[in-house]
């Protein structure tokens, strides 16, 4: 029977075949695709998802690391705030103490000098100078020192008492703490 069509709507009839059988198989192509697509639409979801969440857990993770590296140097700025004011009050008392000795300094003594020394382990101590009118009054501001009760202890060198009239002289008292 395909004999008996002319050669004209012969090559027509394998024009139109092949054009059936490229829009077949191009239909069943276009299927594929949509229903892989459709297989991996939920996995894109999900995927999109996650990432959306995890990126959310590493701003917060981001967050919480500049919080604690400004925590930290807040804790640094303090702690070095906290050694200098411990240093201050350290300094506060012996200016108590200074200011003790000079009360009781009688009136025949001037102090011209006070250096504190901290000795690490063994208690603090301050090196006073001056000038004494006589021996007397030097004796007397020794004495006053010993008895206040703020002091443990005063040691005045014996060289300091050689003279009789304005002695100069190093005097060297540990408070107490």
């Amino acid at each position: 029977m395909i004999n008996l069509i002319p050669p004209a709507a012969k090559h027509n009839l394998k024009k139109e075949y092949i054009s059936r059988v490229a829009t077949v198989w191009s239909w069943l192509g276009a299927f594929s695709i949509a229903v892989g697509v459709a297989l991996l639409l939920p996995t894109l979801l999900f995927i999109s998802l996650q990432y959306k969440a995890l990126t959310a857990d590493s701003n917060t993770a981001r967050e919480m690391k500049e919080s604690l590296v400004e925590a930290e140097a807040l804790i640094e700025d303090t702690t070095i705030l906290a050694k200098h004011l411990n240093q201050a009050s350290e300094s506060r008392s012996f200016l108590f103490y200074i200011k003790t000795l000079e009360e009781i300094t009688p009136s025949g003594v001037s102090l011209s000098e006070f250096v504190v020394s901290e000795n690490g382990d063994k208690a603090p101590s301050i090196a006073l100078s001056g000038l004494a009118s006589d021996r007397a009054s030097l004796s007397s501001f020794v004495d006053a020192i010993e008895n206040s009760g703020e002091f443990l202890e005063a040691k005045l060198p014996l060289d300091s008492l050689a003279a009789t009239k304005n002695i100069r002289f190093n005097l060297t008292v540990t408070p107490t703490n």
